[in-house]
């Protein structure tokens, strides 16, 4: 593997950041505080905007939050 220069890995590299590098990452952005607003209209819509980058910056998390969540429910309404 040494000669290996293609592949994912390079890519996958590319887009990762640990908790090593420096700076604010999509869900540290999103896990701020909330932004004050006159209208519960703004309010809601700088929320929704902030959930929408952040699913669009962690895909993969977002699934798995929405799989547990869904898991989650249905045992809750299940017991009913």
């Amino acid at each position: 593997m040494s000669g290996n220069t293609g592949g994912a890995g390079p890519a996958i590299a590319a887009h990762s950041k640990d908790a090593s590098t420096p700076g604010p990452t999509p869900a540290s952005e999103a896990s701020g505080a909330v932004k004050p607003a006159s209208d519960s209209g703004e309010a809601i819509s700088y929320a929704l905007q902030q959930a929408t980058d952040f699913v669009r910056g962690e895909p993969l998390a977002s699934m798995g939050i929405f799989i547990i969540a869904g898991i989650v429910i249905g045992k809750v309404l299940s017991r009913r």
